[in-house]
């Protein structure tokens, strides 16, 4: 829209008429021929009546100025994907202040870069409030958005442990697109592997890692040879699985990161380890410590750890390091490993009625409000084995069925006391 039928626009909204906009700033004839686009407006007539209408002079966009921003959303958006956290903020703040909401394109494309900067950032109590939003966007809207919009609403979901819900959401970009890109076919596999579907995981990875080769994006080649690592390890596929890890190793052989290979060295032990092949797993896994730098990413490593001394009878090691990895969860903040090692612990020492305590009022009481929906059905699982094995039947029937209601999977017969018995030794 030009400039003139901005100003036009505005005088309607605010009820003002042609002389009174005029009064005291220019001619109503000049008003006149501004609305209809036929004169240029001098900068200092137009500050004053943007002073009047009440607006900023950001919210009056000619046609060109629309395209120039919808570029700039549009470069937002690649860096979203890109997972540039820092070229994404440039864009955040150089386009906080602008108002896109005249236009409908724009406005929607304003809100779907917002919502996927938050998901960047893993602001994900920010991100909810973008969610309703987002649901709601006009269908009227160009393809490309809508395929963006279900995009980061899966990831949200996907993120917060909703998995169904994300689900739905790359399954409705399945049906209702043609190109789909790599990286939801990803986020699709993942999104299938935490709900225990890993043939359909698998299939959709085989897709992925064809559309990331021939872009020859060897850091997403090796997600998705990570993931069939996983997926077949739980498929008891375990010389496939590997494999897979040792592709990764061929990839750039010599080139890879500390932390890839943290992460190859943490699958092999997890392989071995559901082998029941404790040995080797703890070279692995001891292995893997030493290429992870990170105190955040030596967590998982150290759980896992932890519970393969447990299975080796060595249980006051077990003990001593799920001890000391409880304080440095703490010293990270990182509240989901906190609970996992205080869990452990008090399962070795055989304090169930003060596990059962903090289960109950502390544990399910944060996973619920996180937002972490299989985290929180786990929870609740495990409060149910904890209560049976102390005896109260009745009580611990209550909890598996509301973890029944949160989420099917975590209660169905192969996997009810599942935690409890790695957790055991037994």
């Amino acid at each position: 829209m030009a400039l003139g039928s901005w100003i036009k626009y505005f005088r309607s909204q605010k009820g003002l008429t042609q002389e009174e906009l005029a009064e005291g700033i220019c001619s109503v004839s000049y008003i006149s021929k501004l609305e209809n686009n036929r004169v240029m407006v001098h900068d200092e007539i137009l500050t004053l009546l943007c002073e009047r209408l009440d607006i900023d002079r950001g919210q009056l966009m000619t046609d060109q100025d629309f395209n120039n921003l919808k570029k700039q959303y549009e470069e937002w958006l690649h860096y979203i994907l890109k997972k540039d956290p820092k070229a994404s903020s440039q864009y955040f703040n150089k386009l906080h202040f602008i108002h896109p909401a005249l236009h409908e394109e724009t406005s929607a494309i304003d809100l779907i870069c917002r919502f996927g900067h938050t998901l960047l950032l893993n602001q994900l109590s920010e991100a909810k409030h973008y969610v309703y939003e987002i649901l709601n966007i006009s269908e009227s809207v160009p393809e490309n958005i809508q395929y963006y919009a279900y995009t980061f609403l899966g990831i949200y979901y996907l993120n917060t442990g909703q998995l169904y819900l994300a689900k739905i959401c790359f399954e409705e970009i399945m049906v209702s697109f043609e190109d789909i890109d790599g990286e939801v076919l990803l986020y699709h596999a993942v999104t299938l592997s935490k709900l225990h579907d890993f043939n359909k995981s698998n299939h959709l990875t085989s897709q992925a890692l064809n559309a990331f080769q021939k872009q020859l994006n060897y850091e997403r080649i090796i997600d998705c040879h990570m993931l069939f690592s996983i997926n077949l390890n739980f498929l008891n596929e375990f010389d496939a699985a590997r494999e897979h890890l040792e592709k990764i190793l061929s990839i750039h052989q010599n080139k890879q990161s500390d932390q890839v290979l943290g992460q190859i060295n943490h699958n092999l032990g997890l392989i071995f380890f559901r082998q029941k092949k404790y040995k080797k797993a703890l070279y692995y896994l001891e292995k893997a410590m030493l290429y992870k730098k990170d105190l955040h990413s030596q967590l998982s490593t150290r759980y896992l750890l932890a519970k393969t001394y447990n299975k080796m009878g060595k249980y006051q090691r077990a003990l001593d390091l799920a001890s000391n990895s409880l304080n440095l969860s703490r010293y990270c903040n990182h509240r989901r490993y906190e609970y996992k090692f205080k869990v452990f612990c008090e399962w070795i020492r055989g304090n169930y009625e003060e596990l059962a305590y903090t289960l109950e009022n502390e544990i399910i009481p944060f996973f619920k409000t996180s937002g972490k929906r299989d985290e929180y059905a786990r929870s609740l699982a495990l409060l149910g084995e904890v209560l049976y094995s102390i005896h109260q039947y009745r009580k611990a029937a209550h909890y598996f069925y509301l973890s029944h209601q949160v989420h099917p999977d975590w209660i169905n017969d192969r996997e009810r006391g599942a935690q409890i018995s790695d957790l055991s030794g037994a």
